[in-house]
């Protein structure tokens, strides 16, 4: 998420303004209608980081308009945005109060309703009580979805951000799992490798001693000594040799990657993604070709994850002849701003640079595109 600069967020601007009419209202000699957008004000301003506050302001800023008998209808959108704060609140006990904020409005809506002028009077509730209630409906449809709904907005805003946190939490921790289990094969993998080395050089540094001691007095035995510690240099070699092999198969070369790629699209998948892959040509024998380019796809595919429209596919595009060509394209939602160059483009911009390649990522109408080349890499790295 991007994080703007505090005078650019929206409710200093409106905190502003909101003040601005207060002191001009004050100067007309309207305090009363001052203090009700002065309150406003104060609420507006601390909303982000004091909500509790914020709603204190703003059922004051009632209290006032009902002891006067003005209604402004000028604060009935700010209220609004007010309740949608509430609603938006990760702590369950401040919106549950907002909930409550929302009872209070309206029942203030329907004080100032019955001390207007021309209106049912009080005494008249046991009197007519028909009358009363039929007008006290038109009061009712305008607050209540006004105050419920603004309430109702926020939490939904909430809920959508909770459900889009908890697929890339998920994601996120299937990749830490994985990287876990990767390195308990190489803890594993290592201590096999010392267990292997100590015991054999320990068998050989043994045998040779025997072989040397016993070579002139007891030919036969030194020969079978000799005989033992081909055996167990050529086992140890082999056994090492099939664990260098099972190494290099969890970091490097066509068998790693492939696991490595399927196990990306199945999270991507698992998260809510609809991928649409198109890959030609065969994945190259180069280690360092067939890892950066793992790595670029997956980070691609994050922050599409993170920042795009899931609603609609994700198209990625890879040709493996003459190098590497990656070209990935997200839907991005229209009210989000994805044109700034994060860590995360930066760190791939750079590993691009430095393998020769080129790095390009722009927003094109209502997508997101990546296009990342990479030269055609001689030999095998070991």
């Amino acid at each position: 998420m991007i994080s703007r600069p505090r005078w650019l967020r929206w409710d200093g601007f409106l905190a502003v303004l909101l003040t601005m009419t207060g002191i001009i209202m004050a100067a007309a000699e309207s305090y009363s209608v001052a203090s009700s957008i002065s309150l406003v004000a104060a609420a507006v301003a601390v909303q982000r980081r004091h909500p509790l506050w914020m709603s204190v302001l703003a059922l004051l800023s009632g209290v006032v308009q009902i002891l006067t008998g003005s209604l402004l209808l000028l604060l009935v959108w700010v209220y609004f945005l007010l309740t949608r704060r509430l609603g938006m609140d990760p702590d369950a006990q401040i919106r549950r109060w907002g909930l409550a904020c929302c009872g209070l409005g309206i029942g203030a809506f329907v004080i100032l309703h019955l001390s207007q002028p021309r209106q049912v009077r009080w005494n008249e509730l046991f009197m007519n009580p028909v009358s009363l209630i039929l007008s006290l409906v038109p009061v009712l449809l305008l607050s209540a979805p006004l105050l419920f709904g603004g309430w109702l907005s926020g939490y939904a805003k909430l809920q959508r951000a909770l459900a889009l946190q908890a697929r890339f939490d998920a994601v996120e921790q299937r990749r830490l799992a994985d990287r876990y289990h990767q390195e308990q094969i190489r803890r594993r993998i290592a201590a096999d490798m010392h267990d292997i080395a100590a015991h054999s050089w320990a068998v050989v540094a043994a045998q040779a001693d025997g072989a040397r001691y016993r070579l002139h007095e007891a030919p036969d035995e030194a020969e079978q000594a000799l005989r033992t510690i081909a055996d167990t240099a050529r086992r140890s070699m082999d056994e090492l040799r099939a664990l260098l092999e099972e190494l290099r198969s969890g970091d490097s070369g066509e068998h790693a990657l492939t696991g490595g790629r399927h196990q990306l699209f199945t999270r991507m998948r698992d998260a809510g993604m609809i991928l649409e892959h198109d890959e030609k040509g065969t994945i190259p024998d180069h280690p360092l070709l067939a890892v950066t380019a793992e790595r670029l796809l997956g980070e691609c595919l994050t922050n599409a994850l993170k920042h795009g429209d899931l609603k609609v596919p994700v198209s990625v595009s890879e040709n493996w002849t003459g190098g590497y060509r990656l070209t990935v394209t997200n839907a991005v939602h229209p009210q989000k701003n994805n044109t700034h160059h994060g860590h995360g483009l930066d760190g791939m911009a750079e590993r691009v640079r430095l393998l020769g390649g080129t790095f390009r990522a722009a927003r094109h109408d209502d997508h997101w595109q990546v296009d990342i080349t990479l030269p055609e890499m001689q030999g095998e790295t070991a």
